[in-house]
């Protein structure tokens, strides 16, 4: 069986495609991150690469420009915020996840 996403061309617009082929949450410095590793289609050459995210305990409040009172009470939320970590790319999975780690923690 073909794999969708090597045949991307086939599907008008789509100019890059990955998959995520690895996850992974860690706790640095009492912060959580993920780490998703991605196997890059569109870039034969780079054959893995990691994006990384924090999580983040947000107040969501409305806001409202007419001075009208609010109807909602902020509120806290998670959510993951990007994080930019140097350009990572291997080509395997473990060793892609290896390099975003040593980064992250700061680690030669």
């Amino acid at each position: 069986m073909n794999n969708v996403l090597e045949d991307y061309k086939k599907y008008p617009g789509l100019t890059e495609v990955y998959e995520v082929v690895r996850t992974a949450e860690v706790v640095h410095n009492r912060q959580i991150y993920r780490i998703e590793v991605l196997k890059c289609y569109s870039n034969p050459p780079v054959f893995y690469q990691t994006e990384c995210w924090k999580w983040e305990n947000v107040i969501l409040q409305q806001s409202d420009m007419t001075g009208d009172k609010f109807d909602r009470e902020p509120e806290r939320m998670w959510v993951l915020r990007k994080r930019d970590l140097p350009w990572v790319h291997q080509y395997d999975p473990e060793t892609a996840l290896h390099q975003a780690l040593n980064f992250l923690t700061g680690v030669e």
